[in-house]
């Protein structure tokens, strides 16, 4: 549905899908640095955004890239070096609005999704919380490790809605965990909000992400294996 590479060359004003056209916007930029955030990088392919000082890159709401009530994955490559980095998140609001402190029901959560590496209650570097809740407080959540300070694959798969375990998280190709925090009733995880990369204008991070990719479907192990 959708693919962000971020190769995005300094002074560009936004930061391109070339899948779907989805574009996005760098914030606090205007444009992408080197004298503003986030900036430009290299990358594990070609280039990659280096977010720092609270940027992110804010992605418009769209349809598409709400699943509904469906599978979906969301997949990219990370290079974590500290902090509290948001890599991907459609829920609670835009920029400049973070996540409250979680508990084991995400009660205080708007319906959507998150990938975040070291949320502010936790201190062990490199853990990372993946989640997904619905509108009626129905919620998939788990937690994972990945290394730090060198480039690592991750991706994020819903692969069965109604399933405890239902919530995928593969590290380098590889199944790393799975939800187990999660409810039954499952229902749809959609929302009007934009879809937020590299930050959450709140939370600071040093961190670079590169190939960030949205399917409306569950990849099967052996295409996360292929990508990585």
């Amino acid at each position: 549905v959708a693919w962000w590479p971020l190769d995005d060359k300094q002074g560009a004003t936004t930061v391109k899908d070339i899948q779907s056209g989805f574009n996005g916007s760098p914030n606090p930029g205007p444009v992408v640095g080197p004298t503003s955030w986030p900036q430009a990088t290299s990358g594990m392919v070609d280039g990659a955004l280096s977010f720092g000082n609270k940027s992110y890159v804010e992605v418009p709401n769209n349809p598409q890239l709400n699943p509904g009530t469906g599978p979906f994955t969301i997949d990219t490559w990370v290079y974590y070096s500290g902090g509290s980095a948001v890599v991907v998140r459609k829920m609670q609001g835009g920029g400049g609005v973070s996540l409250p402190p979680t508990n084991p029901a995400l009660i205080d959560w708007t319906s959507g999704y998150v990938i975040w590496i070291n949320p502010p209650w936790i201190s062990q570097p490199g853990t990372v919380v993946f989640a997904v809740k619905d509108v009626t407080n129905g919620h998939k959540s788990g937690v994972a490790s990945i290394p730090v300070n060198q480039w690592v694959h991750i991706a994020m798969v819903l692969r069965d809605p109604q399933a405890l375990n239902g919530l995928e998280f593969y590290v380098n190709g590889n199944l790393a965990a799975t939800s187990t925090t999660a409810s039954f009733a499952f229902g749809s995880i959609s929302n009007n909000y934009p879809l937020l990369i590299g930050g959450d204008g709140v939370n600071a991070a040093e961190f670079k992400v590169d190939e960030v990719e949205y399917f409306n479907r569950a990849l099967e192990p052996s295409e996360i294996q292929a990508i990585f």
